[in-house]
């Protein structure tokens, strides 16, 4: 679910909740992409395993 409100940021200002991943990754800076990275790869990864 976190992912997902790194996609609907915009949408979710008004909601902290939604933006507490957004700000952890915003303040770890370059670790955080790559965190985010890797949990999008993670992601699709399974999606494409349970496809697949």
């Amino acid at each position: 679910m976190g992912i997902f409100s790194l996609f609907g940021v915009g949408r979710a200002e008004s909601d902290g909740k939604k933006l507490t991943l957004f700000r952890l990754i915003k303040s770890l800076g370059r670790i955080g992409i790559v965190l985010a990275a890797v949990m999008l790869f993670t992601l699709f990864g399974s999606i494409a395993a349970i496809l697949g």
